[in-house]
């Protein structure tokens, strides 16, 4: 069947244009301002045989069959976002903007009179006292608990009482929170309840594992500086956070949540394009920093805590690759690091800290003299049953593998949304828990710890922007 898209005209019939190629000639819909219509975000119908178009000029719109019959100037300089109507009679309902306005209306006929104004804003956190407007994209109204709820441009879900409605500023509680960009980072406390996600809308977002409840949050100011990945130290005192323009940005966690400094890969030659930093992880004695950056590289930093806390970096250090290093883990005596590599490379490197080097080694020392902490590496010996061979698995589709090492399991996450739950080590492909639920990529996972066996294990689904949070019995 062709797929059809109306075409509503101030004066003329509807016309359509299918994906068939044929097209009728059409009348086009003029704000109020006198452009042309660049888009109506809603439509909405009543049961009074007309409907309601929400323009992108800010212009509300009455339409009946197939041409408008009237018009209002709603939420000019932002577009008309949703609507939610009020009564049974539908002659009572409210237009929500972009930028947080919001309007009552009472339609009689074609006619539209606004009856109030209110500006809806979602209330600031303790460290961010300024609240933030509304910016709303689709409405559910609970009638009986007269609540509208509005989810919004940042991924949240907001609730708008019409019991408490007064003019002015209408602050709206959330009721579920989220990012607007894609999720990348993920990165649990080791000690504290609590874990904080980072995505391509440059936020990094605490939350409260128990009660769901964002914490804090900042903000990165630059659109270069999204987040592509993020780890706590072992004391849970500093945060380090990768971003796709080379950069590494240094917080602290404990006893404030605060940026500190940050530092920026230089790039290998000047015709070099700005690449992306991949995987952060601490030493064990967090003292120091390793990087996997996308310049087919990884490198280590020194946190220098005097005089100020700060980065620097080994410049002797030669971890070259042929593909870019993607993930990486510390021995746990913090002599070792081991690298893989997008060519499915496993290296070893043993570190000099007196020359502040790094040496290749070229066969892996026995897992019982050098022993490896945190979480693996996505291939090795201890996590081929991660691997789903029999379904057809290349080496792409395991993203990340997260260790609960007080419960002796690992999670993985792969290609196509599926978590699954293994023994560790993870030797048998058929030994697992499946669970789906993401709708994209499953690229970070980690295990809460605050207490004496992980609670919650955390996911998040890059591409599709949900954090999970999966109770483990």
């Amino acid at each position: 069947y062709p797929l059809c898209a109306l075409a509503v005209s101030d004066e003329r019939p509807v016309s359509t244009q299918s994906t068939w190629g044929r097209t009728n000639k059409k009348k086009t819909v003029f704000s109020s301002g006198g452009g042309q219509e660049l888009a109506f975000h809603f439509a909405e119908f009543t049961k009074t045989g007309v409907y309601l178009l929400g323009g992108h000029s800010g212009t509300l719109y009455v339409a009946k069959d197939s041409a408008v019959v009237g018009k209002a100037d709603a939420h000019l300089g932002e577009p008309v976002g949703c609507a939610t109507l009020l009564s049974d009679s539908h002659e009572d309902f409210l237009t929500f903007g972009w930028k947080g306005t919001v309007k009552r209306w009472k339609l009689s006929g074609k006619k539209l009179t606004a009856v109030a104004n209110y500006t809806a804003k979602i209330p600031g956190l303790h460290a961010h006292l300024t609240a933030e407007p509304v910016g709303a994209r689709a409405t559910a109204y609970d009638v009986e608990k007269e609540l509208i709820y509005v989810g919004t441009k940042q991924n949240c879900i907001v609730r708008f009482d019409m019991k408490k409605s007064e003019e002015g500023d209408m602050i709206c509680p959330p009721i579920v929170t989220g990012h607007e960009g894609d999720i990348w980072a993920v990165a649990c406390h080791p000690s504290a309840p609590i874990f904080i996600t980072g995505g391509h809308d440059r936020c990094l977002k605490v939350w409260d594992s128990n009660s769901n409840e964002l914490l804090d949050y900042f903000e990165f100011e630059s659109p270069a500086d999204t987040i592509e990945c993020a780890t706590f130290s072992p004391d849970g005192k500093m945060l380090a956070v990768g971003m796709s323009d080379s950069k590494i940005s240094l917080f602290t966690w404990e006893p404030s949540f605060e940026r500190i400094c940050d530092v920026e890969i230089p790039k290998k030659k000047k015709s070099s394009e700005v690449q992306e930093v991949l995987a952060v992880r601490f030493n064990p004695t967090g003292t120091m920093l390793a990087v996997c950056h996308d310049d087919l590289c990884a490198y280590i930093y020194d946190v220098k805590q005097k005089p100020s806390l700060s980065l620097v970096r080994w410049t002797k250090t030669h971890m070259d690759f042929t593909a870019s290093p993607t993930h990486l883990r510390w021995s746990e005596d913090g002599t070792h690091l081991a690298t893989f590599t997008r060519d499915y490379e496993i290296m070893h490197w043993k570190l000099d800290f007196e020359n502040k080097t790094v040496a290749h080694e070229l066969y892996s020392e026995d897992p019982d003299v050098v022993k490896y902490v945190g979480d693996p590496l996505i291939a090795g010996y201890d996590v081929m049953g991660c691997y789903q061979n029999n379904l057809g698995w290349d080496g792409t589709d395991l993203n990340y593998v997260a260790l609960g090492a007080k419960r002796g399991i690992v999670a993985s996450g792969d290609d196509f949304g599926t978590v699954r739950i293994h023994n560790y080590p993870a030797l048998d492909e058929s030994a697992h828990f499946a669970y789906s639920g993401h709708s994209a990529f499953v690229v970070g996972l980690g295990f809460v710890n605050d207490d004496d066996k992980e609670k919650y294990l955390i996911s998040v689904g890059g591409g599709d922007k949900a954090i999970f949070k999966w109770r483990i019995e």
